[in-house]
């Protein structure tokens, strides 16, 4: 979440960031963060974005980032 907090500050020239954060009924945990800004055609993946890629994975988690109303991360991490 402190990625997504900084990389907004920083590159997004958005208003407003909603972070939703909840555990499934599996016990796995569910991450969800836009803001709106306007958003990137093509994502480029910087050091910030390739940190929480790396991270989520080695936790055999997935994780989305979506640049094309905004700017979204998805992620979800199964329970331990």
């Amino acid at each position: 979440m402190q990625e997504v907090v900084t990389n907004a500050i920083r590159h997004a020239r958005a208003s407003d960031l909603w972070i939703d954060i909840r555990t499934g009924t599996d016990g796995s945990l569910h991450f969800e963060a836009c803001d709106d800004g306007p958003g990137a055609a093509r994502v480029e993946m910087g050091n910030g974005l390739t940190g929480i890629a790396e991270r989520v994975r080695e936790l055999g988690g997935r994780v989305r980032f979506d640049g094309r109303t905004g700017f979204r991360v998805t992620a979800e991490v199964p329970a331990p």
